[in-house]
């Protein structure tokens, strides 16, 4: 609140790993909007495709926060960057569900962290999917 009343009209997020984290920011900024009577600010949800421990050992140097039984899964994984592109598919649609009702607009940032050909072609295929997700989600609001 204090950001956008010093001029911010967008906020970005760290990448999101963790869904259950970012739906609680996203109610509590939503309730506290409401409470004072403001519209709130346009918050762009980040995402990034994650292939490797490399990958995974820079995101937690970064500050991501990817719970362990998220780790594991992807490390686990017979296509550990198939699998981060699942895990950020559904926290997405997670994150929708519980905060699309609550009247925040929301954006998508795609990255990749590396250099990595593999991995930058995953943020592509990761882009489409979001994107396709998001618009469908919003189309259905609409209708509804």
């Amino acid at each position: 609140m204090q950001k956008a009343q010093q001029g911010c009209s967008f906020f970005v997020s760290q990448a999101v790993y963790n869904a259950q984290a970012t739906i609680d920011l996203l109610t509590g900024y939503a309730r506290e909007c409401r409470a004072k009577g403001e519209q709130p600010k346009r918050v762009i949800l980040t995402f990034t495709p994650c292939g490797s421990e490399k990958t995974l050992e820079f995101m937690h140097w970064l500050g991501i926060s990817v719970p362990a039984a998220t780790r594991w899964r992807i490390l686990d994984a017979e296509s550990p960057l198939s699998e981060s592109i699942r895990i950020c598919h559904n926290n997405l649609i997670q994150i929708l569900e519980a905060c699309l009702p609550l009247g925040l607009p929301l954006g998508l940032n795609i990255e990749s962290l590396t250099n990595r050909k593999e991995e930058i072609d995953a943020s592509i295929t990761l882009f489409r999917l979001l994107k396709a997700t998001l618009e469908l989600n919003l189309a259905e609001r609409a209708i509804a």
